[in-house]
């Protein structure tokens, strides 16, 4: 019998020996983007909610290859089996009513595994259910859980149950579970440890997991590849399940199931490992175990020929052996025993056998499906002078719970960098502006869908889509008695703008501001309700124009500047030197044409474009589908609408006489002798003059600027497509020096830098200051892969050493990343290119060498050609040109070359008949640049015949993005926005350095990397070693505090002079290390211990099997660690040290070497002070000279 779970408590009502299962644990946290989308693609699948086993029995079915009739024949059994257990549950239900632990997890989950709906499927006993009042599961816990097996359970069951771990009873059960991490990275017991595991991973804690898996990696044996007995072993298996993107992982778990295979019983087929005979409770896990890694378990891998039984498949030998008639496990062959536990355990082992995927994977997407709650909000913030946050849509992730309205202002204010003071009860500060700041009732509120709620935002209840608005002001009501708030006039107040239901062009706008306040007397009894009050001196912004309200509230729009068109219609009232009167509001409004003025408004439309691409500079009116009037021809409708967009038409004559001379500013001449407009309908060139060509319902309208009479427009598009690059790459280069702040970091700056760097224009010095500033708070560490490898590229475009941000290495955290895959195909791909961008070194040992990421890579392709965000998901344009960005280096190797074709084929037939790409539902600019610089990458030009099509090319398509203002735009006629704009100059930077045979984007091999400024706010110029310190602190061999200190006067003990030899000289690790008895694998010296050992340089104390880590280095043994480190050797001459008798023998010669090559030149008075310590900034000195001695 094993272990049968988590305390590792043995039980069994036969054999008199209690086990009793060991439970494990779960922390909290947000779901990452991975495991939404991972999710979310399962429902698309699947079209429905199906139950937990169906999901993944048919998830499995998908994957099978096509099996024989023995392994159906076995499936079949074992869904059976699974049947009569769960019914028997059914049948007979369990009672809770008088003893329930966290223990109750196992049976609870095996029946949520089977599909069973607990709380509505079983005939709970009166007060039975686990939901009864007195129940553990609703009780909760007083006092904190003594072990990591109970919180563990804990978790497990209440996800379960649909209750909060985080709030059981008065504890908080993950904060609980995480505080027991021990500096080893374990929590518990060798069997308990899985649980634990499986419990943090379900509520995608915050912890230090990294040491968590590495300390469960080092119990696996070497040889069987087990973890200890069978029932450890198969619940580790369960628990690193999750994590076989890790190749440690994926090593270990393989090892693992190679062992199980192998080392199965030749007479009976029985798995190994089993204590206390051969019995239900140790098989089953490992049944469990091989299901969770993807094992099927009724094929023949697991059907094997005994010399006593014949042909014994693993899992119908299970059922055949164990389970009784009426579905109850026994715990041995013929022998009942504590058959609970082997009932619980044996149905959980079955059902994920049957369904291919292990209850807790299955457990954890439906948290992510019904239990995690997302909930998309806007947050608006109108401060005193200005508007500090313009509508920030945010989606609050919460879990069980409502989100409410201040974890969405938090939410939206750290996203836009605005820092604020406050709680869930009051926020005293916003951006600059605090509350009491003109010492009246002035401070900070906020208005929900424009209601004022009774309570304070943390207690406000977020429903999906609200609008939330902060405001600085003064109260809204008088309170009569009160200076400050008598008056209406001192009141901040929520207008409210009347404007007739319908406008019409030409005619006067009358807009009327008025609000609502109540009146309290001084008692704050309610006096008057909503008493409408007139704003006086409002002030409206209309079309460019400002106008004030009088007295009565009202201002007047004059019919001439109400013209045909969409709106925005602002209302505000700013007070000097005081707070807003009202909180700023705005209001769309349309004007239509008037119906009595000729024209009558019609159904039907117009596709209309006004383009410049013939020279490069876009379009003016990206292709819009406009109304069609009756009587417009090909110029009044082009007219009307240039109007409405304020785009100037110069032209002469009327009717068959019109001329267009010019518009937007681009005229007649200005390209030579032959250039000027003209105009085509649906691809044709209309013999007649504009004034007079009737356009019909669905024609395609498109005005073109040409350089030679037409004949570079060929079918109506142009012929000659090559974009002027250097005025558009400047263009967007000055939107974004307008439109971008670099003294601030946000995630996305990266991007502005990288284009302007590879377009050759300059990058504002605040940025990188901005980067370091960011790094240093973060403490250089990220959840994110993506985050090391966006700043990586960024600072290696400016001439900077991605080795050394802030004095941490970017370039190590990429290739040993432990999340890698977390964000699918984006990490490695970007990975790719921040190590190839200035072609880094990555160790042989590395976890992700450059083998180990193209052959990821490569997996991820679909059978069609191109790359996915997430494995089994649709072939996607961006990250297929993204993946080939990255594959461009391996072009040496088949199986890339390969790859390459077939993706480039399949990016070509998707493209559009225009030249550009439809992705995520719209024809978007930023697909178009990721193939461009894709091909580029390639070597391959953006005008390759490939990419020629029928109406456009990339180039042509490009243009219809490019805006008046140099930005580009997300959709044809949109705004111009900072990523549409980023990723087109590194599109347009990329094309025009292959039109210039320079290196790719990508290949920074010509920036000239430049040592990084780095200071010390303890290390002055006139400190002894401040050159030495700052030097390597720029070759990334030194660092500082998180502070910006450096500490020069802190001692340096032996583990931390291992790791800078480790660091400067370059130092691998042994791949077998012959270890320091006293240095754990966790330890952060043990790299750099072993490391320098292998070199030669530490030895370690008598024979050598201890190192001392923390131990202060002396002078004397800084001496030898050197002469060894850098192999000097001892010269002729004479070295007069006064100490060198207090020098130890093992050191002496050492120290007389040190003198003859200038590495040390003693304390003064000609002593050498062996026994005494050595300062940070002293070893910086000693290490700089001896590397330069070294040269």
């Amino acid at each position: 019998m094993g272990k049968g779970g988590a305390n590792g408590a043995i039980r069994s009502h036969v054999s008199k020996i209690s086990l009793e299962m060991e439970n494990h644990q779960l922390t909290t946290y947000a779901h990452t983007f991975q495991r939404i989308l991972s999710a979310f693609l399962i429902l698309i699948l699947l079209g429905t909610l199906l139950s937990p086993l169906q999901v993944g029995a048919e998830q499995q079915g998908a994957a099978q290859t096509e099996q024989t009739d023995r392994s159906s024949e076995i499936r079949a059994k074992v869904e059976q089996a699974v049947e009569k257990t769960k019914n028997y549950y059914l049948q007979n239900p369990p009672d809770y009513s008088s003893y329930t632990s966290h223990s109750n997890y196992w049976l609870l989950s095996a029946l949520w595994g089977t599909g069973v709906d607990l709380k509505n499927d079983i005939p709970w006993k009166e007060n039975a259910s686990p939901w009864n009042p007195t129940s553990y599961w609703t009780v909760g816990k007083e006092t904190a859980s003594s072990t990591a097996n109970e919180d563990a359970g804990i978790a497990i069951g209440s996800i379960v149950l649909g209750k909060n771990p985080y709030k059981f009873g008065k504890r908080n059960i993950m904060q609980d579970l995480v505080a027991k991490q021990k500096d080893n990275g374990s929590f518990s017991t060798i069997w308990g440890e899985p649980w634990s595991l499986i419990a943090l991973d379900l509520m995608e804690a915050e912890y230090d997991q990294e040491k968590h898996i590495q300390y469960i990696l080092s119990k696996q044996n070497p040889t069987t590849g087990y973890f200890g007995d069978s029932d450890v072993t198969g619940w580790m298996l369960i628990a690193l399940a999750p994590h076989m993107d890790r190749p440690d992982v994926k090593a270990a778990v393989d090892k693992t199931v190679q062992g199980i295979l192998e080392n199965r019983s030749k007479e009976t087929g029985e798995v190994m490992g089993q204590m206390f005979g051969e019995n239900a409770n140790s098989v089953a896990p490992i049944i469990n175990g091989l299901a969770a890694v993807g094992e099927d378990l009724f094929s023949e891998k697991w059907t094997m020929e005994t010399t006593q039984l014949g042909s014994v498949n693993l899992i119908e030998r299970f059922v055949d052996r164990y389970q009784l008639e009426d579905g109850r496990f026994t715990w041995q062959e013929n022998r009942l025993g504590s058959w609970q536990m082997a009932t619980e355990q044996g149905l959980l082992a079955i059902s994920d056998a049957v369904a291919g995927k292990s209850t807790f994977m299955r457990l954890s997407d439906y948290k992510q499906q019904q239990l995690n709650k997302e909930t998309n909000v806007s947050v608006r913030v109108e401060g005193i002078q200005e508007t500090l946050l313009t509508d920030e849509a945010v989606q609050v992730q919460t879990f069980m719970e409502s989100a409410n309205a201040f974890d969405a202002t938090k939410q939206a204010l750290d996203k836009a960098n605005i820092p604020f003071q406050g709680a869930t009860s009051y926020i005293s500060q916003i951006g600059p502006d605090k509350h009491a700041t003109f010492g009246v009732w002035d401070g900070w509120q906020y208005i929900v869908n424009n209601e004022y709620p009774a309570v304070s935002a943390g207690d406000y209840n977020l429903e999906e889509g609200d609008d939330i608005v902060w405001f600085y002001g003064n109260v809204g009501d008088i309170y009569q008695g009160y200076d400050g708030a008598d008056e209406v006039e001192e009141l901040t107040l929520r207008p409210t703008i009347s404007i007739a239901p319908k406008l019409l062009a030409g005619k006067d706008i009358e807009v009327t501001v008025t609000a609502t306040h109540n009146v309290f007397d001084a008692s704050y009894n309610l006096v008057k309700q909503n008493e409408v009050a007139k704003i006086q001196d409002a002030t409206i912004y209309f079309d460019g124009a400002t106008y004030k309200t009088d007295a009565d509230g009202v201002a007047r729009i004059p019919g001439e500047k109400a013209r045909v068109g969409t709106y925005e219609l602002k209302v505000t009232k700013d007070v000097e030197g005081s707070y807003p009167r009202l909180l700023r509001q705005a209001k769309k409004i349309i004007i239509e044409e008037d119906p009595d003025g000729g024209v009558v408004p019609s159904d039907k439309t117009v596709t209309l474009s006004v383009e410049k691409r013939t020279v490069g500079l876009g379009d003016s009116i990206a292709p819009t589908e406009v109304a069609l009037h009756d009587g417009d021809t090909a110029f009044t409708l082009m007219k009307r609408v240039a109007d409405q967009k304020e785009i100037t038409v110069d032209y002469s004559g009327s009717g068959a006489g019109v001329y267009v001379q010019a518009i937007d500013g681009l005229g007649e001449f200005d390209h030579g002798p032959q250039s000027g407009w003209m105009y085509s309908v649906n691809g044709t060139f209309p013999e007649i003059s504009a004034g007079t060509y009737m356009l019909q319902d669905g024609d395609v309208l498109r005005w073109h600027y040409t350089k030679d009479l037409g004949q570079d427009l060929q079918d109506g598009t142009p012929s000659d497509t090559k974009i002027d690059l250097q005025q558009v790459i400047s263009g967007a280069s000055k939107w974004i020096g307008e439109n971008r702040d670099f003294s601030t970091y946000d995630h996305f700056i990266d991007w502005d830098v990288l284009g302007l760097a590879r377009a050759g224009k300059p990058v504002p010095e605040s940025y990188y200051t901005a980067v370091e500033n960011y790094v240093k708070a973060q403490n250089g560490e990220f959840r994110k892969v993506t985050d090391y490898e966006r700043m990586a590229l960024a600072v290696t475009a400016i001439g900077k050493n991605p080795k050394a941000i802030a004095g941490y290495d970017f370039i190590e955290k990429i290739y040993n990343n432990p999340r890698m895959t977390m964000q699918g195909t984006n990490g490695v791909i970007f990975a790719l290119l921040a190590l190839d961008a200035k072609d880094s070194k990555i160790p042989e040992d590395a976890v992700w060498t450059r083998a180990k990421l193209v052959d990821w890579l490569l997996t991820q392709q679909n059978s069609d050609g191109g790359f996915p965000l997430a494995e089994k998901t649709a072939s996607d344009v961006d990250m297929t040109a993204m993946a080939l960005q990255a594959l461009a280096n391996y072009q040496d190797t088949q199986e890339v070359k390969t790859a390459t074709t077939k993706a480039v084929e399949w990016l070509s037939q998707q493209q559009l008949a225009e030249g550009g790409f439809q992705s995520a539902g719209s024809i978007n600019s930023e697909s178009i640049s990721q193939v461009i610089i894709a091909l580029t990458s390639l070597g391959i030009d953006a005008e390759d015949t490939r990419f020629v099509k029928e109406k456009g090319t990339l180039l042509t398509a490009f243009q219809t993005f490019i805006n008046k203002d140099g930005g580009m735009s997300h959709t044809a006629g949109g705004e111009s926005n900072y990523m549409a704009t980023q990723q087109g100059l590194l599109a347009l930077a990329a094309y025009d350095r292959l039109q210039a045979d320079k290196t790719t984007v990508y290949d920074m091999s010509d920036v000239e990397t430049s040592q990084p400024t780095i200071s010390f706010s303890d290390v002055p110029k006139d400190l002894f070693g401040a050159e030495e310190i700052l030097e390597l602190a720029g070759q990334g061999i030194i660092s500082g505090y998180p502070d910006g200190t450096f500490k020069p006067k802190r001692q340096v003990n032996r583990g931390e002079a291992a790791i800078l030899f480790m660091k400067a000289l370059d130092l691998k690790v042994p791949q077998a290390p012959v270890g320091f008895k006293d240095v754990a694998k966790s330890s952060i010296y043990y790299e750099a211990a072993h490391a320098t050992k292998e070199a030669g340089i530490f030895v370690g104390y008598g024979t050598g099997a201890t190192f001392g880590a923390t131990d202060k280095l002396s002078r004397e043994q800084m001496a030898s660690v050197i002469v060894r480190a850098f192999g000097l050797e001892a010269t002729n001459e004479k070295v007069d040290v006064k100490d060198l008798s207090s020098v130890s023998r093992a050191h002496r010669k050492d120290v007389e070497i040190l003198y003859q090559n200038g590495i040390t030149s003693g304390v003064g008075q000609g002593k050498f002070d062996p026994k005494g310590s050595v300062s940070r900034a002293h070893f910086a000195v000693f290490l700089s000279r001896a590397l330069k001695n070294n040269q």
